[in-house]
Formats: C-alpha cells, structure tokens, sequence
C-alpha cells in the first residue's frame, strides 16, 4: 500500500506560476541566479541536515564563487530549537555561512518555499515514503535524496525522475553536491523534474490511490470465507 498526495494544497503554487515564482524568490531574497535549494522536515540527525551543511561548506571552499549563488533552506525548525538545530546554527556562524543557510520555522508553508527553489533535497538516513519528496515532484521541481526505504521505489523509473546516491557518506553527498550545483546539469534535472511530475500524477495521487484501495477490497470480499473450505 502507498500513500497519495492531494493535489488542492499544491494548485495555488501552479497558477500563474512564473509570477508567483518570481514573488516567493523575491520574498526569501533571492536573485534570478541564486541555486535555492530546500529541504522539509523537522531538525534531527536522522533527516541529514548538518552533514548536508558541512558537505556544502567543504563545496563553497572548493568553488568560492558559489557563495554568492547558493542558498539553503531548512524549512522545520521549532521554538526552542532542538540540540541538532543549536549544533547546525554554531557551525553556520563559525564557517560564516549565515549568507547560504537559512533556518525557517516549520510553520511556515514548505510547498510555497519548495516552488520557489530550484532543487529539493532530501538526505534522510531513513524514510517511509516522504510526503515532501511527493510534494515537490508534483510541483515540477528537481529532486535530489539518498536511496533509502521508500525512495528507491519512488524514484526506480525509467527515465530517472532524481537524483540519488548512497546514504550516510559524506564524500558521495559532497560529490552530488558539485554535480547539482554546476549550470551545465541544470537541463537534466529539468528532464528528471518532468519525468518526476507525470510519475507522481499518474501513480500516486486520491483517484489512482482511491482506484488501487478498491481493487484490493474487492479481492477482500470475493475471498472464501474461513471454514468453507473444509466442508
């Protein structure tokens, strides 16, 4: 059995979508070539969020021009922080990163953010079957997560609809880190953006959940009763 995704929540975001877009960039302050990346999920060592920081801070001393480019969101931060989110902050002021990571509360809508970005992340060590990986394919928006649970059977299509890697390696998350974050692979995680979009629409939203949930009843009830058999 898999989840589904109602598409309502997400349909303001696909109105009139290049304005919206540009209003959502314009409000996190980002510029026409800033690379936003998101990632949703409540700050904790299994959601990945401090080795995806510290992976992206030995790529902003590799390629020092991205500074300017690249920026963060942590969109799942709570009042008072956790010890994770404490830990996260202390190295985004020692590495002065505050200009490419951004910490933002939970509250605050995470597809309206996703639909501004230009990839979302996800670098969880573990995950059933993540509604915001969901969400942001539905959205048009180029994923990228480690292969763990239910995201190899979400993203093992053909053509690829993400980015995936092993989890829990830092040299493998700094490696995808280079390759999403280059210009020159920007064409292909829009064809995997597409990809992404029509696999989600055509398999996992209410009406093929809906269809799936009856065929599985009918079996249910069309099955013998206990006993039958053996008269």
């Amino acid at each position: 059995m898999y989840p589904f995704i109602d598409i309502a929540p997400l349909f303001p975001c696909r109105v009139d979508s290049l304005t919206k877009r540009a209003q959502l960039r314009a409000y996190i302050g980002a510029r026409p070539d800033t690379i936003v990346v998101t990632v949703v999920g409540t700050i904790c060592r299994r959601k990945g969020q401090f080795p995806l920081i510290q992976a992206l801070q030995h790529v902003l001393q590799q390629q020092p021009h991205l500074r300017a480019r690249v920026l963060l969101l942590l969109i799942g931060d709570t009042v008072p922080p956790s010890l994770e989110s404490q830990s996260i902050q202390n190295f985004i002021a020692q590495h002065q990163l505050m200009h490419n990571v951004r910490l933002v509360h939970k509250h605050i809508a995470a597809p309206e953010l996703m639909y501004a970005s230009d990839v979302h992340w996800s670098n969880s060590l573990a995950e059933s079957f993540p509604l915001n990986v969901l969400e942001a394919m539905l959205l048009g928006i180029p994923v990228v997560s480690s292969r763990v649970h239910g995201i190899r059977e979400l993203t093992h299509t053909d053509p690829p609809c993400a980015v995936v890697y092993e989890p829990d390696n830092m040299a493998t998350l700094i490696d995808t880190l280079l390759l999403v974050l280059n210009d020159s692979y920007r064409a292909e995680l829009r064809g995997m953006a597409d990809a992404a979009y029509h696999h989600v629409h055509s398999h996992f939203t209410a009406p093929q959940a809906m269809a799936h949930w009856q065929r599985l009843l009918l079996q249910v009830t069309e099955m013998p009763k206990p006993g039958l058999l053996s008269q």
